[in-house]
């Protein structure tokens, strides 16, 4: 694993040469916060597609899955927050977005009033949002310059997985 070799190497450098290390993982972790911000932003906007969803919904084992995503969604974007909270502080107070998080237009479809989608239609959407999801963390994760947002991302894609897995099979055998 990645953050295993940067364990070893660390045992291999002088304690006088440590702070240089340090302050190297500080700027690996400086350069992947626009990637983290963007990915704080997608989690919140899927948990509020999922909170919205599980309202809307009227099958209990739906309702039950996407309560259970929107909720694990929470852990997500604690733990993204966390590790945006030591990069901000690595990088002082001023936070520079180069781009914007655009709401996906999906959940506002499934936000419309006027119109109740039925469960194969809420989970089609959840199953796309999820490989969404997937798609980003991946794109993120080979762009990604810490060892921390490598570990981030490989926990959080582990959890994506399951949950995509859980949609499949409830839109699959269930439904």
């Amino acid at each position: 694993m990645f953050s295993d070799r940067i364990v070893k190497a660390m045992d291999t450098v002088r304690p006088e040469d440590r702070n240089a290390v340090l302050y190297t993982s500080a700027m690996a972790l400086h350069l992947d916060l626009e990637h983290l911000i963007l990915l704080h932003d997608h989690l919140e906007d899927d948990r509020r597609g999922y909170m919205d969803a599980t309202e809307r919904a009227e099958d209990p084992l739906l309702k039950d899955l996407l309560a259970t995503i929107g909720a694990r969604r929470v852990m997500l974007i604690t733990e993204v927050n966390t590790l945006l909270q030591k990069a901000i502080s690595h990088n002082g107070t001023q936070v520079h977005r180069a781009t914007t998080y655009e709401p996906h237009p999906a959940w506002e479809d499934l936000r419309d009033p006027v119109s109740k989608p039925d469960g194969l239609t809420v989970l089609d959407t959840c199953e796309r949002q999820e490989g969404f999801l997937l798609t980003r963390m991946d794109a993120l994760d080979r762009f990604a310059a810490s060892a921390e947002t490598h570990q981030l991302i490989h926990r959080q894609r582990t959890e994506v997985q399951e949950n995509l897995e859980n949609i499949t099979f409830l839109r699959r055998h269930i439904l």
